[in-house]
């Protein structure tokens, strides 16, 4: 189904070099490594144009012009650099030419290897009513900040900078939403283990790269330990102990769509951490302030996770050239805090009668006699090569130390109460100990014996990515029987034809309700593919809404209702009928309904009366 964007925002594809200019330049500036900075230009440049788009559809409370003000914006800065030189820096030790190519090689195939699972499937959190292919049509349809899709008297408080990002691609390349999905997820996985490469050659030592990016982009757990679910799902890393899911290899947090876009701009923030010798110190805080500011919407877990580290470790760090530098850190780290506070997300102010969601554990993880096992199975050999290799790192070990640390203590201390969501903050300690056990392994090789070195090594390197390799292919080549085997609803050409019509005419606010024999359809593709809110309510409970708003909807889609102002009291303006309804035709005749539009055997019916102020 073609976005329904103007069709002119395709000419925005001719700003795009200018885009990256902006990036490129900020990238230029901060390093001397002319491989890095070439390296860092395509997150500055994201993260850039993320943000000011982002700013300016919350600014005008749209998408629609918020996209062009957000281009134009970043292209006039990207302009802008090129009238200003960057200044001659002291030649730096470029990177190898070999390894760069190795790096870009293996890239490519790491990418391959997990394009059938994304190709083929929705992934997750996708399909939800509330989910990432129908946040990015609501963002289509110029609603903005988006709301939620089952009780749109909402804002949506979630990291939404992926669905942001890709409503742009889609809307610029004139894609079908889950396709743009899938084209930004690739590129954002090939340009992951590049950054990943990069880190393993600065951190672990020069060669040590590629057995980095695949430790982290690939480690995971031993989930065939677990005790429960059939061996197919195991393989996809789905397992519990003691009652309690494990946790998931990266690589399939990485279709959890938030970590998609975060991790790239994460790992970028690391490697700009690193620049510590920067000739240009003002502009390494401007590019760590920029690449924070867009992760806090586009992964709220990690810009806490890393950002609370930064507090502790960039002071410390700083306070070697004096307490105005260490000073200036903690200013900015705080400047980025207030500005993410301001840019909503999950940093958006809670509906009335929002309950905390976050309380103490009443229990450990898997029980008490399964929290070993639980640890074992999620975590398997990066746990304790990770904690050994932490003080191998050639750099930046109490950054590391404090983001494993703070990581877990989160974890292991605290619940969500809607959902297993928590466990994130394991999968952050995850991939930092991913770093450390690479560290580790490289020790290992150095072992004496030759043969044992190496041979303790490939045993290691097998134990922390087996997980991580097995889960693309039990995924993407299991058939429609696997675990997560999901597709979007299918529309008939009579409902997209409805579809279109109301996401030009819908108001923010309200719902869309089709009726059928007996009670509600829950009309799940019109949010899917429309962005158009539903009464279906199938994963809103995971999200921070009042408790009082999902057991209303109960009680209405359970109840015989005919009078009108009950629909509109529960926001439902639009109906789209299949067939006669005799309820429905005395409102039409008695004025309380109208007849707007029909396609085939379809009818787009409005309500007649005023919504209820929330």
């Amino acid at each position: 189904m073609a976005p329904p964007t103007p069709t002119a925002f395709v000419l925005l594809i001719a700003l795009l070099p200018l885009v990256w200019f902006s990036g490129a330049a900020l990238a230029a500036r901060l390093s001397r490594d002319t491989a890095l900075a070439a390296l860092l230009a395509p997150a500055l440049a994201v993260a850039l144009w993320l943000t000011a788009i982002h700013v300016a559809s919350l600014a005008a409370s749209s998408f629609w012009i918020g996209l062009p003000v957000g281009t134009f914006a970043t292209a006039g800065l990207g302009l802008l650099s090129r009238f200003y030189p960057v200044p001659g820096f002291p030649a730096a030790a470029a990177s190898s030419p070999r390894d760069f190519r190795w790096m870009w090689l293996s890239a490519l195939l790491a990418t391959a290897y997990i394009a059938p699972a994304a190709l083929r499937w929705w992934f997750h959190d996708e399909l939800l009513v509330t989910g990432h292919l129908s946040m990015i049509a609501e963002i289509q349809n110029g609603i903005y900040p988006p709301r939620h899709l089952s009780f749109p008297e909402f804002e949506l408080r979630y990291h939404y900078g992926f669905d942001l990002l890709t409503a742009a691609v889609a809307s610029m390349l004139r894609m079908r939403a889950d396709r743009a999905i899938d084209l930004v997820t690739l590129l954002a996985w090939a340009y992951s283990w590049c950054l990943a490469w990069t880190l393993g050659n600065r951190l672990v030592g020069i060669g040590w790269g590629g057995l980095t990016a695949a430790a982290v982009l690939f480690g995971g757990g031993l989930p065939l330990f677990s005790t429960s679910h059939s061996l197919l799902w195991r393989l996809s890393g789905i397992g519990a102990v003691g009652g309690n899911n494990i946790n998931l290899p990266l690589v399939s947090y990485f279709f959890q769509h938030p970590w998609t876009l975060g991790l790239p701009l994460a790992f970028a923030a690391i490697l700009v951490i690193l620049e510590r010798d920067s000739a240009a110190p003002q502009a390494r805080a401007a590019a760590l302030a920029v690449l924070l500011v867009a992760l806090s919407f586009t992964q709220t877990i990690l810009f806490l996770c890393l950002t609370g580290a930064l507090l502790v470790a960039e002071p410390a760090a700083q306070a070697k050239l004096g307490w105005k530098k260490a000073a200036a850190a903690v200013l900015l780290l705080g400047a980025v805090l207030f500005a993410a506070t301001c840019l909503h997300g999950f940093f958006a102010p809670a509906p009335p009668g929002t309950e905390n969601a976050i309380e103490l554990k009443s229990a450990p993880v898997g029980g008490s006699d399964g929290w070993a096992g639980w640890h074992f199975a999620s975590f398997g050999l990066i746990l304790p090569l990770g904690i050994v290799g932490l003080f191998f790192l050639a750099r930046e070990r109490l950054l590391f130390a404090l983001l494993v640390g703070g990581s877990l203590v989160i974890f292991e201390s605290l619940r969500y109460r809607w959902s297993w969501d928590i466990v994130k903050f394991a999968t952050v300690a995850a991939l930092v100990l991913s770093f450390g056990a690479s560290a580790a392994l490289r020790r290992l090789f150095g072992l004496r014996p030759n043969i044992l070195g190496r041979a303790a090594v490939a045993l290691a390197a097998v134990g922390l990515v087996a997980a991580g390799l097995v889960f693309p292919l039990a995924t993407g080549f299991y058939g429609a029987d696997g675990p997560l085997s999901e597709k979007p609803a299918a529309l008939s050409p009579d409902d997209q034809q409805a579809v279109q019509w109301l996401r030009k005419n819908i108001r923010p606010g309200e719902i869309v309700g089709e009726i059928v024999s007996g009670g509600f359809d829950p009309a799940l593709g019109y949010a899917q593919w429309g962005g158009l809110p539903v009464l279906e309510w199938y994963g809103a409970e995971w999200f921070p809404l009042p408790r009082r708003a999902l057991e209303k909807r109960e009680r209405f889609v359970e109840a015989a209702i005919s009078d009108p102002d009950a629909f509109l009291r529960e926001r439902v303006r639009w109906l789209v009928l299949k067939g006669d309804d005799e309820v429905v035709k005395r409102w039409i005749a008695t004025g309380r309904a109208a007849v707007r539009a029909r396609f085939g055997a379809l009818e787009v019916i409005e309500i007649i009366g005023e919504i209820p102020a929330s």
